[in-house]
């Protein structure tokens, strides 16, 4: 059966950072497309201007993928209720959707996530389109996206080691992880919590363990310039951290040690 990927979530999530490793761990999807990498190849010096007609690229291409009948996976804000149709489309056509949906608490978390890049050499975003993505994104992913997906997990991203929110199967119960997160998720949706099932074990572990070697690698790259970091801060906030520190406090944790084998 082919299997179609959806890495979700808000500008500064991660996503792009974590793809890489994230689809190595746990798939043998080789395929990815990215509307922000069709936006640079058309005009690499204001990469937004070209925003609407990369995105109309990537859905041609998405289109042309579902009919090869190939694995692939693509990344989306889900702001729009564009994919719901290829995805519906791709169901008809025997593909399973797996959808993984990283989280920050806060759209202003996203804005200085976006800020951090920017200083970076990364492509900017207006503060006010963050805003509108961040809570539409939420909103579809709700009412939308995860019930049309055989299965989906949704993680916070705010630090190092990602935090599992919770995660289901069509059809099935919800299996809450983190209360506390979930509820907040749900209230920025605006949407009563709805039911869904269990991904299978190990998954999450695998998950959790290949966006930990991807935010390990940006920690070394943010140290190395001695950069800051918006990271969590408690449930609901966030904070500006120095990278090499972040960077320090990750390697003496145990779940490093476990990650990379290193015995104490």
């Amino acid at each position: 059966m082919p299997i179609m990927y959806i890495i979700a979530g808000c500008n500064g999530a991660g996503k792009t950072t974590g793809s890489k490793n994230i689809l190595s761990a746990l798939t043998h999807c080789n395929t990815y497309v990215n509307a922000d990498d069709i936006a640079a190849e058309l005009s690499p010096e204001n990469p937004a201007a070209a925003a609407f007609e990369a995105g109309r690229i990537m859905l041609s291409q998405l289109e042309e993928l579902l009919q090869s009948n190939a694995d692939f996976a693509f990344e989306t804000t889900l702001s729009t209720r564009s994919f719901a149709g290829m995805i519906r489309k791709a169901k008809s056509k025997g593909y399973a959707i797996r959808l993984f949906f990283l989280w920050l608490v806060s759209p202003e978390m996203a804005k200085q996530r976006v800020a951090a890049r920017v200083k970076r050499g990364g492509h900017s975003i207006p503060e006010d389109v963050i805003e509108r993505r961040y809570y539409r994104g939420v909103a579809n992913f709700i009412h939308i996206y995860r019930n049309i997906s055989d299965s989906w997990v949704l993680m916070d991203n705010r630090t190092a080691e990602p935090v599992q929110i919770a995660e289901g199967y069509l059809d099935k119960a919800t299996d809450i992880r983190d209360a506390a997160l979930w509820s907040l998720f749900v209230e920025h949706s605006t949407m009563v919590e709805e039911p869904a099932e269990q991904y299978g074990e190990g998954f999450t572990d695998r998950l959790i363990a290949a966006m930990m070697k991807s935010n390990y690698q940006m920690l070394i790259e943010a140290a190395a310039i001695n950069e800051s970091l918006v990271v969590g801060d408690g449930p609901p906030g966030f904070r500006h951290a120095p990278a090499i520190e972040l960077l320090q406090e990750f390697e003496r944790s145990e779940k490093f040690k476990s990650l990379f084998g290193i015995n104490a």
